[in-house]
């Protein structure tokens, strides 16, 4: 502080203040994160402050003061929540890990020097095993070496991959282990990998291609530690997937961890000739010269009698850890304390309870062991401040405090108490930075082992604590927002006599605890923007202990069905973490959404990268044609339009990216599959493959190995519980499993065989196995499990047919004239049926309560009624006269049946005998046909085609083809239990879609073949497409569903909507004219005429104006088909007025405008100063009488048609497009990939360029937004998000990106309604792409009208007559045109 009237103060004091103000305090400040702070004061030191002055000083110092601290809180808590990019977010948090383990290194390894040697020496191509037992320093090695590679390596550019494995919670499985290090090397060396690898064998073959382009000069060096941690399905300790020999410019490191009862010879004598080892171990002379250096430092001594118990607890263990932990308790011994044998542990894990002992003596048990609970329990690390809130709400912890120091209300835990306790624990806890947040955890597994077995070994503590853990971080608890505790205080005599309550009388007090809230965005104001921030805290936490206490309902509504959680995660770059959490959700939930989900983000993980933000548009796109399947996504869906709503400007209504889900994996083995059965129980499969194997299969779960087979199988059966299963050999014995234990029961093997018999049909009945056998007239009872043979059914002749029905309730075998069924309760024979001779070879037989229906293989249907078991009764014969093949399947389920032939599929109702046929493609063949799950639907297999054809029972309309993306299929099963439908592919991989996405008619969303022009009815409920095809489609704009189809005789070439969308006119090459009036569906009139270049309808709606390029053209009523007048000059390009008065045009190029009611040309656009030749004009719809027009000579001029006026504006560059605002202020031009924006009114030309040509374009009626589509990507990336274009919004004022939408597909034709809120894409597959900008404008998306489920209805197709019913002939002579 300055003063100016300082006169009385003492030279020597007055110089060591101005000393202390210049030189020491800002020193001080400039050193540190010190703020400084001065001020000059005119006051008379002898006088004083007066009031006046001390108020505006203390207002100027809290100003300054306010200020500073705002700067000091921005500077710690950066405003941009992107903390890493989705590209480097797995690296950077194990570059953390390494930083953390690195600092823990107190002395130097002599094994860093073999690890040196063989980074830059080694030649074997060989990786490195560093192994040792637990706590001897291999973490803390290797990072400590990879902090050093970039200095070992200086003169070359290495390129370092670390991954240091926390095993403690779970293993970590391979394939997440290897996804990871593809995509970081792909992106180190900017190779473009799937992203859909899932499988361990391809994924290691990628990384093998991928370290393969490592060189001299950019070596890779891949660092693991830990990495028997990562899950086998082998007892090797080392994973079979580590490549041998690698690559000679890679080195690979990596650790394991030598188990009990396991030597060192015996790990080394692993793939020896694969690895070279390394062993760490540390002698006792040097695990004491650090512990005593250690005490050194702490000016610390010990004495000989106790450095004798020292070395004797050094005998056994001389790992660092131990070393670590004999100081932690040495260090407070007292050369006069007695130590016996007791004091030191004999082992790391005895000498951590001794050290936990000491801090419950000094802090209490219950505040220690809820201390360390808590950071044990954390997932990924906690922070100091969470620390102390969990604390303060745990009752136990509070409850004792009062009872050590008996305060009044304690508002919060003493952070002292927790800072103690983590000074204590000092090198045990490590600091790491994870995305912005400090936080603590353990450095060494082992600690988490003694604090599980001594304070968290009950199942109801941990689940206690992770249930707290939840509701902490989920910002709420039990029964609200606050915590109100009752706290009984005593007036006891108190350890802490300074803090104890002087009051003796027992009261009670209240604690009412507000926790802090756990949104999933904080946003914040700053001095110069609002800033928000994702809670990756939570989004870390929350699925760890919902996981962890069980609570998986809580675990799929509150995490997984919430969006905010998977934006933290992207936005945090935490990509890689976001897909594991899900994949682990999917197997230990089961929700078929999340596979969707996780597959959708896999899908777009490439442009996630790059654009984070991007997360909204991919859900709308994705997630939003799944809705009327799976509506839980529409819950989803609400969110996602909400968030999007704050950042995005262009909103998906109706997403043309229609596909059918479906779960595909690779088959673990080369063999063909046998057969695919449903296990009961769950959504679970069982393959049987021709070698023997058995795997079961769950959606989003990997194959799982049964039992590994070793001979050939021909045939398999499985009983109606799903308890046991029968395979049957090529060497003509059986295996019977039982499917819980997996176990083989050979009996059964041995009775087949002793009698050399061939079995040739097997079933099981009830707890039986029947079989039969070739040349056989006998069937063989063989009980289950134990295999012995309980009876024999001996007939007259050899059984021709053995199968047992769907249901598992009887038991039917055919000789040539008689079908036996038998009650697979206590096999007494239910009836007997006479059968023809001339019946054909039994294909199936299908029982259903009173009723048989025998199919033979050339479909004729035998119907028997049963109600008298005695005296059974042929009801009827059915058959087809048509040879269409063999029956190759059939289906019953009542009242309907599936015949399924080689030719055509034929569905008949059992009670009425109502026929429905459906046939494939012409010359292809039918191998498999099936109901949907509600009998609505026939779904088929056609051999050689990558398809599933679903064809509408009732209609027959071929609703939707299932693209079998993988292959062709050999095999179709459909999943009564869990209403699915697998398909074999090529016998290398299974898709599995449920039933009810199979039948999502995508035929209603689609055509099949590119949108070629599409018109908006007006009143913005329906669109038209044409496709060059002989069909017009009415769209509903709500779902973007095809509702109406106008079907035409030929190909339709043109067309055209009235005004209020009553009229639909279309024209076909072949010169027709049809007339459709669009509320019914009713063909008006059928013209016949010159082939129609172009047709327009008046705003009015009274006429139709038909142009032909070769013959008259015609103005005409469409209701009665009569002509007004004809009009013999052909005009290109043209349009009418908004009176409905003249059609402008271009006449050889020339401009001019005829006379709707005479025929004659009235007006001709002329210029003196320039050229006639016209490329473009346009109608200003803000002013009718007025028409721009650009010449050939890139002059632009405007033309008052009414007062026939010419004014030449200006010159700009030639162009392709040009459109103009509705007022004529903003005129936008494009040209390959420029785009020109002019003011029309001053003169003002902005231009924008772009990589790529601009394929469509459109400027809004207002002049502000200019909408194109075009390609921006130049990424080397195969998903349909990259190499389709991109829909961008500009704003023509400033020329600036509002936003960007990726397509993913490639689209055909764009049209946007009349106010601009709606854009209307057409794509090259036939759909229809509904996108809103309405959050450009006032008024908001309808977003009420898509979030819902579509109808389903049939599409209606309306026919046009077949032949004309007027025919128009051209005069034979016109008067002249000329006005």
């Amino acid at each position: 502080m300055n003063s100016e009237k300082g006169g009385a103060t003492r030279p020597s004091s007055y110089s060591k203040l101005c000393h202390l103000r210049d030189t020491f305090i800002p020193a001080l400040a400039c050193n540190g994160p010190l703020c400084l702070y001065s001020t000059t004061t005119t006051c008379n030191i002898k006088v004083g402050y007066t009031e006046e002055k001390e108020e505006k000083y203390i207002e100027g110092l809290c100003n300054q003061f306010y200020s500073d601290t705002l700067r000091l809180i921005e500077k710690s808590f950066p405003a941009d929540p992107l903390y890493c990019s989705n590209r480097t977010g797995e690296a950077v948090q194990h570059l953390s890990l390494c930083s953390m383990y690195s600092s823990l290194q107190q002395f130097s390894f002599r094994e860093e020097q073999i690890i040196h040697d063989y980074i830059l020496h080694d030649k074997s191509q060989k990786s490195m095993v560093v192994f040792g037992k637990p706590g001897c320093g291999k973490t803390v090695l290797l990072a400590s070496c990879a902090g050093k590679v970039h200095l070992w390596l200086e003169a070359d550019n290495p390129f370092l991959v670390m991954r240091f494995i926390c095993p403690y919670w779970e293993p970590l499985n391979p394939t997440i282990l290897l996804r990871g290090l593809c995509h970081q090397l792909s992106d180190i060396y900017q190779r473009v990998i799937p992203n859909h690898l899932d499988n361990v064998a391809d994924l290691r073959q990628c990384l093998v291609d991928l370290m393969s382009l490592s060189s001299k000069q950019t070596p890779l060096i891949l660092i693991m530690d830990d990495i028997d941690y990562v899950t086998l399905d082998t007892n090797s300790l080392l994973p079979w997937w580590l490549t041998t020999p690698i690559p000679p410019f890679t080195k690979i490191i990596v650790s394991v961890t030598q188990k009990q009862n396991v030597t060192a010879d015996q790990v080394k004598s692993l793939h020896e000739d694969q690895f070279l080892y390394l062993e760490l171990q540390r002698q006792r002379r040097e695990c004491n010269e650090n512990l005593k250096q250690c005490l050194l430092e702490y000016n610390r001594k010990i004495t000989s009698g106790q450095q004798m118990y020292v070395n004797r607890s050094l005998e056994t263990n001389t790992s660092p850890l131990q070393v670590h932990l004999l100081f932690k308790i040495v260090t407070e011994w007292k050369s006069h304390q007695d130590v016996d044998s007791q004091t030191l542990g004999v082992d790391s894990y005895e000498s951590a309870e001794r050290l936990f002992h000491k801090f419950e003596i000094k802090y209490s048990y219950e505040i220690v062991s809820r201390t360390l609970s808590y950071i044990t329990l954390s997932g990924s690390g906690i922070g100091v401040n969470e620390l102390i809130d969990l604390l303060t709400a745990d009752d136990l912890v509070i409850d004792k405090l009062h009872e050590l120091y008996g305060t009044g209300n304690i508002p919060r835990m003493p952070e002292w108490i927790v800072t103690g306790i983590l000074l204590e624990l000092k090198g045990c806890l490590s600091d790491r930075m994870s995305l912005g947040c400090k936080l603590v955890y353990w450095n060494n597994q082992m600690y988490q082992q003694v604090i599980m077995n001594r304070y968290l070994s009950s199942p109801e503590i941990r689940q206690q604590l992770h249930t707290t853990m939840y509701y902490f971080f989920s910002g709420r608890w039990p029964g609200g927002r606050f915590i109100s505790k009752a706290l009984q205080k005593l007036n006891s005599p108190l350890p802490n006599k300074c803090l104890a309550n002087d009051n003796r009388t027992p009261n009670q007090h209240y604690l009412d605890y507000h926790p802090p809230s756990q949104p999933w965005f904080y946003h914040g104001h700053s001095v110069c923007q609002r800033t928000v921030t994702g809670n990756v805290r939570k989004a870390h936490e929350l699925p760890f202990h919902l996981k962890q206490c069980g609570k998986l309902e809580k675990l799929y509504n509150e995490v997984f069905m919430a969006f905010p959680y998977y934006k933290v995660l992207v936005q945090a770059g935490q990509l890689h973490l976001l897909l594991n959490s899900i994949e682990d959700a999917v197997e230990l939930i089961g929700k078929l959404e999340l596979y969707f989900i996780c597959d959708v983000l896999k899908e777009a993980s490439c442009l996630l990268k790059e654009r984070p933000d991007s997360l909204e548009m991919i859900f709308q796109s994705k997630l939003l044609p799944l809705g009327s399947t799976y509506p839980p996504l529409l819950k989803m869906a609400n969110q996602v339009y909400g968030e999007g709503r704050k950042k995005s400007s262009i909103k998906v209504l109706c997403s043309p990216l229609i596909r059918v889900p479906f779960f595909k994996v690779c088959f673990p083995e080369a063999s063909s599959v046998i057969r695919i059965l449903e296990m009961k129980g769950g959504p679970l499969l069982m393959v049987v493959f021709e070698n023997g194997s058995v795997y079961t299969w769950a959606a989003g779960k990997n194959f799982r190995l049964r039992f590994k087979g070793s001979v050939h199988v021909k045939d398999v059966s499985v009983d109606n519980e799903c308890r046991y299963l029968a395979l049957c050999t090529l060497n003509h014995s059986f295996l019977l499993l039982d499917c819980l234990s997996w176990t083989v029961l050979n009996d059964l093997m041995k009775n087949i065989k002793e009698n050399q018999l061939v079995p040739k049909h097997f079933s099981f009945s009830e707890t039986r196995l029947m079989v039969c056998f070739d040349n056989s007239s006998n069937v063989r009872v063989f009980d289950v499990p134990s295999g012995e043979l309980i009876d024999e059914l001996v007939f007259s002749q050899e059984v021709t047919f053995f199968s047992c029905d769907s249901m598992g309730k009887y038991t039917v075998m055919r000789q040539t004239n008689n079908i036996f069924i038998y009650d697979n309760q206590n096999l007494s024979i239910k009836i007997s049926l006479p059968v023809d001779l001339v019946l054909h070879v039994v294909h199936s037989i299908h029982v259903h309560e009173t009723m048989v229906y025998i199919i033979d293989k050339a479909s004729k249907i035998n119907v028997w009624s049963i109600t008298n078991p005695a005296q059974p009764l042929l009801l009827d014969e059915l058959g087809s006269e048509e040879e269409y093949g063999e029956v190759v399947s059939t289906e019953y389920s009542p009242p309907w049946l599936l015949i399924c032939r080689a030719q055509y599929i034929e569905v008949r109702h059992t009670e009425s005998w109502e026929r429905h046929c459906f046939k494939p493609p012409r010359g292809q063949t039918l191998i498999f046909g099936v109901f949907s799950q509600s009998c609505e639907e026939v779904i088929a297999a056609v051999e050689s085609v990558p398809f599933l054809f679903v064809w509408d029972r009732e209609s027959g309309q071929c609703i939707s083809k299932i693209s079998l993306e993988l292959g062709i299929v050999s095999m179709l099963t459909k999943c009564r239990r869990s209403s699915q439908l697998a398909a074999v592919i090529e016998d290398k991989a299974l898709m599995l879609w449920d039933l009810k996405s199979v039948v999502i008619p995508t035929s209603y969303f689609q055509t099949g073949r590119p949108v070629e022009s599409l018109i908006l009815c007006p009143q913005g409920n329906h669109a038209y497409t044409r496709d060059s095809s002989d069909l017009v489609c009415r769209w509903d704009t709500t779902s973007c569903r095809i509702t109406d189809i106008f079907q035409h005789c030929n190909t339709v070439e043109a067309m055209a909507l009235a005004a209020m969308g009553e009229i639909l006119v279309t024209s076909v090459t072949s010169g027709g004219l049809y007339v459709w009036l669009t509320c019914t569906g009713e063909n008006l009139h059928f013209i016949q005429t010159q082939p129609i270049s172009q047709i327009l309808i008046t705003p009015n709606s009274y006429f139709v104006v038909t142009l032909c390029e070769h013959g008259i053209s015609k103005v005409w009523r469409p209701t009665t088909a009569t002509v007004v007048c004809y009009i013999q000059p052909y005009l290109q390009r043209a349009s009418i007025n908004s009176e409905s008065t003249f059609i402008i045009g271009l006449q050889h190029r020339r401009l001019v405008a005829i006379s709707l009611w005479s025929g004659r040309v009235c007006k001709r656009f002329h210029c003196e100063e320039g050229s006639d030749c016209v490329l473009e004009f346009k109608c200003l719809k803000g002013h009718p009488d007025f028409i721009v027009v650009i010449t050939s000579r890139a002059d632009f001029y405007t033309w008052n048609m009414a007062e026939g006026t010419v004014c030449h504006q200006f010159k700009f560059p030639l162009c392709n497009w040009f459109q103009l605002s509705s007022n004529g202020r903003i005129m936008a031009t494009a040209q390959s990939g420029t785009i020109n924006v002019i003011n029309t009114h001053n003169g003002q030309h902005c231009i924008q360029h772009t990589s790529n040509p601009i394929l469509h374009q459109h400027l809004t009626m207002d002049g502000v937004f200019l909408l194109y589509i075009g390609h921006i990507s130049t990424k080397a990336c195969p998903c349909d998000f990259h190499i389709n274009p991109v829909l961008q919004v500009i704003r023509v004022s400033s020329g600036e990106t509002i936003d960007q939408f990726h397509l993913g597909k490639l689209p055909s034709t764009m049209s946007v309604s009349e106010d601009d809120r709606m854009i209307f894409i057409g794509f090259e597959d036939g759909t229809l792409g509904l996108y809103s900008l309405s959050e450009l404008y006032e008024g908001g998306t309808r977003k009420s009208n898509v979030l819902k489920i579509s109808d389903s209805s049939a599409v209606k197709i309306y026919k046009g007559k077949s032949s004309p019913t007027i025919i128009w002939a051209d005069p034979i002579c016109l008067e002249p045109s000329e006005s």
